[in-house]
């Protein structure tokens, strides 16, 4: 089912958008357990656009296919994210490679993904993982990415996000390798964040062809006018 081209998570703190070429995607929920999910074709390159809907500064951790965005490390809520202010914007570029570039996302097969390059293993392909934490009054301070990359420990929170494909489910081919390095700037800056995260949002992506043997795209019908073939119209034979 089609649910436009942003989704928001559960608490309503924030909302998510994939861009390719600048254009946000549509996004499909699937019927029994209203998880979303977005469409990627090998060699396209993506962003991951945040808009912070609350009157607050949020801190958002970022992971693909159960590694982190902004370092070379496993996906992990200890870890730190971007800052958004409120009601303010903020987009992931790519694998962050330092404060002013990134290395861009890029769809492809998955043994290609940083994910298998990491670890050898293709299996959490196919996740992009959002965990918001909301900013609390100033006792000590940690770096934050755009924000910085200083850990700041807490209890109570689960190691990992972004659980990759639901048990029993037969996965497509797609996974997030990185393209071209491009600018992308940020600066550090301090953020108190709670000792847990407000919300997870986890957004799944495939192939169209998955989505649609999956039930989340109806199946392909004919059109009246199709795209136009090479050859010319037909003439009769002399």
């Amino acid at each position: 089912m089609n649910i436009g081209t942003s989704v928001r998570d559960s608490s309503g703190k924030f909302e998510i958008e994939v861009l390719v070429n600048g254009a946000p995607q549509p996004l499909y929920r699937r019927r029994f357990d209203g998880k979303p999910f977005v469409t990627g074709a090998p060699g396209e390159s993506y962003t991951l656009r945040v808009r912070n809907l609350t009157g607050d500064r949020l801190e958002i951790v970022n992971s693909i296919d159960q590694r982190d965005t902004l370092g070379d490390q496993p996906a992990s809520l200890t870890n730190r994210g971007l800052i958004v202010n409120a009601h303010g914007t903020t987009s992931f570029d790519g694998w962050r490679h330092n404060d002013d570039q990134v290395g861009r996302f890029v769809f492809g097969q998955p043994d290609h993904s940083i994910a298998a390059q990491a670890t050898g293993d293709t299996s959490s392909v196919g996740i992009i993982g959002f965990a918001a934490f909301t900013e609390q009054p100033t006792r000590f301070f940690g770096g934050a990415y755009g924000g910085g990359l200083e850990s700041v420990q807490y209890r109570g929170a689960p190691e990992t996000f972004g659980a990759g494909a639901s048990k029993g489910a037969t996965r497509g081919g797609l996974g997030t390798g990185i393209g071209a390095t491009v600018d992308s700037h940020v600066q550090r800056v301090s953020f108190t964040r709670s000792s847990a995260p407000a919300s997870i949002l986890e957004v799944g992506y495939d192939t169209e062809q998955w989505l649609r043997e999956n039930g989340l795209l109806a199946p392909a019908e004919p059109v009246a006018f199709p795209t136009p073939q090479a050859f010319g119209a037909y003439q009769h034979m002399s």
